[in-house]
This record gives structure tokens, sequence and C-alpha cells, in this order.
């Protein structure tokens, strides 16, 4: 009998594998020379964020992306309250999340089992929807009020932490996210970038747009608008929906100040849409499975 059911299931993981390979050599699916150029996860959400050769891709999207998070009286805090906040470069080893900004000590806290924080458990909102989080402690909340003039905590997600995509906007792919605005991986092209700094008088860097993932390819700008879904290296993606931009973006990575109105005001003028509110650049994303992804992967999309 176990040995039949072995069978079973060994069988099912080949017809599944051949089914996912058959679709992603179907009609549709290109392969046009984008390829990836840069991968970043920001640990702390609105915190600066860390560029990586790999990343693997889980339930909630990039490990360790936004998986930390800022709060002041249970209410996240991000660049659009304190854009002081990109001044605030994480880094993770094996033993800690570092925290440092400019005048001020490391701040280590601890990640290990046994050593990190365990508790409390603390309620938190995100754009309306309560969760719990676990209180990272009294040191990590005096280091980070000190630096935002506030009161204010840092927490971390739970072990079975389950955020929900919007689900207005997701048809065959609900999934987990972080403490993400919305949406697990954002995607971005050098293509589109160069399209913006053409039209406004001073260049802006990729930063700007926090993406998790950056293309490169041959063709016009806003390529991507185009895809529906995608494939980087074994990991397969939804595209969901045009990231709607914020005054986040005017925020200056230097000073952790806000810097004039670009680049809405230049989106304004040519990344509107009358099907939603807001203006947009880059794609939010979904993942399908987990997996690698790699600086280098070939993006194959499939329209």
């Amino acid at each position: 009998m176990e040995a039949a059911l072995v069978v079973i299931l060994t069988l099912t993981c080949l017809t599944l594998a051949f089914l996912y390979r058959s679709n992603w050599n179907s009609p549709g699916t290109t392969a046009t020379g984008f390829s990836v150029t840069e991968i970043h996860i920001y640990p702390v959400k609105s915190c600066k964020g860390i560029p990586l050769q790999e990343s693997r891709v889980g339930p909630y999207g990039l490990i360790n992306d936004r998986k930390w998070m800022v709060i002041h009286e249970g209410n996240f805090i991000t660049l659009r309250q304190k854009p002081i906040m990109a001044l605030i470069q994480p880094t993770i080893t094996e033993e800690y999340l570092l925290l440092e900004a400019p005048g001020r000590e490391i701040l280590k806290v601890a990640l290990a089992p046994g050593r990190r924080a365990e508790g409390p458990l603390i309620n938190v909102t995100i754009w309306g929807g309560e969760h719990i989080a676990v209180d990272e402690g009294d040191i990590a909340g005096l280091w980070l009020s000190e630096l935002l003039g506030c009161s204010v905590r840092l927490v971390r997600q739970t072990d079975n932490h389950n955020r929900k995509t919007p689900s207005h906007h997701i048809e065959g792919h609900p999934n987990t996210v972080s403490f993400a605005d919305g949406f697990p991986v954002l995607l971005t092209s050098e293509g589109s970038l160069k399209e913006l700094n053409s039209r406004m008088k001073e260049a802006l860097p990729m930063s700007r747009f926090r993406s998790n993932i950056v293309v490169h390819g041959p063709g016009p700008g806003f390529t991507e608008d185009q895809w529906s879904r995608i494939r980087i290296g074994d990991v397969c993606f939804s595209i969901v929906k045009p990231c709607a931009r914020c005054k986040a973006t005017t925020v200056d990575g230097l000073t952790g100040s806000y810097h004039g109105s670009e680049p809405l005001e230049t989106l304004r003028k040519f990344r509107k849409r009358l099907d939603m509110q807001g203006v947009f650049f880059g794609q939010n994303l979904t993942q399908e499975n987990e997996g690698v992804i790699r600086v280098g992967d070939l993006v194959q999309h499939k329209t």
C-alpha cells in the first residue's frame, strides 16, 4: 500500500512538472533578452534596502523583506510620516539584525531562537488591517524613538504570520504578504526609469522606487505593463497590478528629507490611468511557487 502511494505521488509530481514546463513553452511565452540586474530586500519597512546577488522567494515574498516594521501607538509608520527613516541602514548577519544611522550607535536585534525577543505579542495595524506582531523590546524602541522624535516600537512578523494580499486584486494566486504595503514583490525596469528621467530636469536613481527586482531589456520603457506572468529562474510570478506611487518617492535617501515634487509631478503627466486612481511606476507581483532568483537570471514573460 505504501509503495503504491509513493508511485502515485511520484507520478503526480512528474505530471505537474511536465504541465508546468509545457505551459511555459506554449504560444505567448517569450524570452526577449530581459534579465535581472538588481535584487533588493528592505528588512525594516521604509528603511534602506540591502542589495543581494540572489534571494530565496518564500511564502511572503523575498526572504526577510519587510519582516520588521516601526509602529506608533499600534499603527505602522513609514517614510510618508518620517522621511528620516530613509537614513536607517539595516544589515542582517547570522545572529543579528543591525540598524545603523548617522550619529547613533549600532542597534543589535537578536535573531537566533532562544536569544531573540519572543514577546510580548501586540496588535498592530497596517492599512486598516489588524495583525499580531512580536515587540522587539525596549532597547530597540528607545533607539528608534530618539531618532524619530516620537514614541515608537520595532515589531517583527510572527512565525505564523498570515496577512493576505488584497483579495479584490487577486484571481488565481492569493498570497500571504509581509509588512509590505500590499503585495509580496515589486518589479521595476531600467528602461522605464530611463523614459521617466528623460522627461525630468533632474534624473533620479532607481532607489527612489524601493523595488525588489530590477530588470533590463530591449524595447521601450514600460514594456512590463504588457506582461501578465513572468518566470525568473524557477520562480513564476503573476503580475497583479501597476504600483501606485506616493510621496515616499520624493524622499531623498541621502538626506532623509523631502526633495521637491518629483517624480510624482512628471508621472502625473503620462502615467495616470482612467480605470485606477493614482500615478504608476513598477508592477506588483505575487509568487506562484517558492525558489531562488539571481542577478543575471533571464526573464521569461507570458503576454
